[in-house]
């Protein structure tokens, strides 16, 4: 809930400077209570150290009293006047080492003490003087006077005694107490520095874990989707998209692509099925064009062959009618029955030339069909160049994807940079940033697969281009051949025209035969014969005409089916 609610509306560099602040702030937090402990340590130790140096400064002044006390008495005991000198030098000595222990700043308590010493000692130094100026004028140990000043420099050392005593007795509190304190503070100094780098521990851990819940955790899910769009899988939903950092802009990119493939696929499956469709529709349309032109074939040598037979039909008739000349009056009847069959053929060559015309339309329309086919197929490359623009766009969108991986990395770097530069307290933003840099080299790994796959993708693209570009040339072969067809049947349709002429001719000659014959009674039944033959050969042109007017019609049908 943490994470979702103030690091997923965050950009990376933010959460990474939030999160080097929070703990660069625990750092600076806990540099200055170093700083301040150890000032009050050093107080502490300083007050310490003065308390010891003021104990030893009192004992090497109570050892000046006592030597100065040595030497008073033995110059009592032996007269020698150098003991005097030593005395008078051990009472300076004092002096000063007092000095000194004022310097040392000591409690008021402490100096009060200390002077009581001081006054005690210079009783007792005024006394021992004393003592040793009535030695040195003779006077006797037993005299009362001297009696006397020896009771008071034994009393001035019993006092100086006592009260040195006593402020030894205090200095060495105060020494204690100062050292137990300067103990007490330092314990207490590492105490709370050791609390402050648990806490500082602790927060850099609960950090990394963020951040790696924060920027981890949607790349490799990314990263996942990713892999499944690689595998073809468009249906994979894109999470984190709705986050406002990079990785919401990543996913955001990622639906983009999942979105493209998938309308690149079902493209391509349209495609496909019209591809299919329009193979099997020109490969029924080539078949349906061979039948057509191998009947019309057929067709064609069924009408050379009985024009032939009808040639050599009328050059038999021509001949038994120059022969039968002379008998015109008995083939008259025959004549004109010849007269009516040749009608009869004139009027089937005409129809057989409206058949052929009929044909030539429909074989006009057929080209027609084979130009929409052309413009369809020109139509089709036409969308499959978009599809590779739109693979190219593809291509786009992952090199942004690429450049978001890059800054990643990037951001990663600066990341280890930041942690060397803190020392022990970044060597786990030092992990977090290696598998961040990992994970972005993950990602531009699987970017760069995808392209690839892209590549590939436009690669056969390509190749379909090429496949088009070979259908539109078989479709203009297609068309150009329904040209030559449509051609080659109105020559067929002139030359039905001809015949047809011919045969209006050969009936007009028949009549001027009819009327000019006489008398054929030897040669009637070779004409009757010859004409029978005739009659056939016409039927059987009819027979034909109708044929190819059948098949004709068929294949007008069956391409309009198609």
């Amino acid at each position: 809930m943490l994470e979702a609610v103030m690091l997923s509306g965050l950009k990376i560099r933010t959460k990474l400077l939030l999160g080097f602040g929070v703990v660069v702030a625990l750092m600076l937090l806990n540099a200055i209570w170093l700083t301040v402990s150890s000032r009050q340590i050093e107080a502490a130790m300083r007050a310490s150290d003065a308390a010891a140096d003021t104990v030893i400064t009192m004992k090497d002044a109570f050892l000046e009293v006592r030597q100065g006390r040595v030497m008073a008495w033995s110059y009592m005991a032996t007269g020698e006047p150098s003991y005097l000198s030593g005395r008078d030098t051990a009472f300076r000595n004092f002096d000063d080492i007092y000095k000194r222990a004022l310097a040392l700043k000591p409690s008021a308590e402490a100096v009060r003490l200390m002077d009581d010493f001081r006054a005690a000692v210079v009783g007792f130094r005024d006394a021992a003087v004393k003592m040793n100026d009535l030695k040195k004028q003779g006077v006797a140990a037993t005299a009362p006077e001297m009696v006397a000043v020896m009771k008071d420099v034994d009393a001035g050392a019993r006092l100086y005694a006592e009260t040195n005593g006593k402020a030894a007795g205090f200095l060495a509190q105060q020494n204690d107490l100062a050292a137990k304190q300067a103990y007490d503070q330092l314990s207490s100094s590492n105490t709370i520095t050791l609390a402050l780098v648990v806490v500082l521990v602790a927060v850099s851990a609960i950090i990394a874990f963020l951040l790696s819940r924060a920027i981890a955790t949607p790349v490799r899910d990314i990263s996942g989707v990713i892999g499944q769009l690689a595998q073809g899988s468009t249906d994979a939903d894109v999470p984190h998209r709705g986050r406002g950092d990079e990785v919401g802009d990543m996913a955001q990119s990622v639906e983009v692509l999942r979105e493209a493939l998938h309308e690149a696929h079902l493209t391509r499956e349209a495609q496909a099925a019209r591809e299919e469709d329009e193979r099997r529709v020109l490969a029924r349309r080539q078949a349906l064009a061979e039948d057509f032109v191998s009947r019309m074939q057929q067709l064609a040598s069924g009408f050379a062959s009985s024009s032939q037979e009808v040639a050599d039909s009328a050059r038999n008739l021509s001949s038994t009618a120059e022969e039968t000349s002379r008998q015109a009056q008995h083939v008259a009847h025959a004549a004109e029955e010849a007269a009516t069959n040749v009608q009869t053929v004139a009027a089937s060559s005409e129809e057989l030339a409206a058949s052929v015309s009929e044909i030539t339309q429909q074989v006009s329309h057929s080209a027609d069909v084979a130009d929409v086919a052309f413009r369809e197929a020109e139509s089709s490359n036409a969308r499959i160049v978009d599809l590779t623009n739109a693979a190219a766009a593809i291509g786009d969108v992952l090199n942004l994807i690429k450049g978001i991986a890059d800054q990643t990395n990037l951001l990663a770097l600066n990341a280890t940079i930041e942690a060397a530069r803190a020392g022990e307290a970044g060597k786990g933003f030092a992990v977090v940033a290696s598998e961040v840099k990992e994970l972005a080299g993950q990602t531009a790994k699987a970017t760069t697969e995808i392209s690839t796959k892209i590549n590939e993708i436009q690669q056969a693209t390509n190749g379909t281009v090429s496949s088009m570009s070979e259908i539109v040339r078989v479709v203009t072969d297609i068309k150009s051949i329904s040209s030559s067809i449509a051609s080659a049947v109105e020559q067929q349709g002139a030359a039905t025209g001809e015949i047809a002429e011919n045969c209006q001719r050969a009936a007009s000659g028949t009549q001027q035969v009819t009327e000019n014959i006489e008398g054929v009674g030897r040669s009637a039944q070779v004409t009757g014969a010859a004409s029978q033959q005739l009659l056939s050969l016409s039927q059987n042109l009819s027979g034909q005409a109708a044929d190819l007017r059948t098949v004709v019609e068929r294949f007008v049908q069956d391409l309009n089916a198609a």
